[in-house]
């Protein structure tokens, strides 16, 4: 649907005595032979150490396994350090590259590290969920650890929230889920980035499946996702790499 950029872009406010012409290109890439696509079920709190503690043995598990780079998106820097101080040990103690963005750190220099190993693992955050592109083997597997909701009080989601309740509109389902459905295709298309590309694509927040709005965002994306509720699923199921 185009409901949320007309109204983001305030045309919905306008007055046409045509309606507004809208066009959908179909993808170059076919994604269905190209990507294997997992979601996580399961029962642990995404604000508990526990679900940290989870995601921390997932990314050690698939990146051994595998032996190819790989991007793990986080949405705040709290995260990205909590999955360090995790792995960090673990990583050196098998000579595999680990690396963090944390205040401070470059994100070219970053990147520029992450490309010098064949098997290193980049824990981003926001930063990297746009404006990167990593073709081929520069990106085999994907990893999202949060839904990326907007601070709703931000000024803009704040404003936008209260123009919408003042219409009889539910701010959080037209504005924040459409949101997070938006920045979420964009971090999606850091890994497939040519017709050649191919990869495994995970998504590890479990309100995709407990909440309301879970089933709206994984149908925004343009293929359907396998479910596991453990990791030798993606160990033994794939056929990808």
């Amino acid at each position: 649907s185009f409901d949320y950029f007309i109204s983001s872009i305030g045309l919905n406010d306008l007055i046409y005595e045509r309606e507004i012409k809208k066009l959908m290109l179909p993808s170059p890439f076919f994604l269905e032979e190209q990507l294997s696509f997992y979601s996580f079920k399961s029962e642990l709190n995404i604000n508990s150490d526990e679900y940290i503690d989870k995601i921390s043995e997932q990314i050690f598990e698939i990146s051994s396994y595998y032996n190819k780079r790989m991007l793990v998106l986080c949405t705040s820097y709290k995260q990205a350090s909590q999955i360090k101080n995790r792995l960090r040990s673990r990583f050196s103690k098998i000579n595999k590259r680990l690396l963090v963005h944390e205040k401070g750190r470059s994100k070219s220099s970053l990147i520029r590290a992450y490309k010098g190993s064949k098997n290193s693992v980049l824990i981003g955050t926001m930063a990297f969920w746009e404006g990167i592109d990593l073709p081929g083997s520069e990106l085999s597997i994907l990893m999202m650890l949060r839904i990326p909701f907007s601070n709703p009080n931000d000024p803009y989601m704040r404003y936008m929230n209260e123009k919408l309740s003042s219409k009889g509109e539910n701010g959080f389902n037209e504005l924040q889920v459409p949101d997070a459905c938006l920045k979420m295709k964009q971090g999606f298309g850091r890994l497939i980035r040519t017709e050649l590309d191919s990869g495994i694509f995970i998504i590890t927040d479990p309100r995709i499946f407990s909440s309301s709005y879970g089933r709206t965002i994984i149908n925004s994306f343009p293929l359907e996702s396998t479910l596991y509720t453990d990791i030798s699923k993606i160990l033994t199921d794939n056929k990808i790499l």
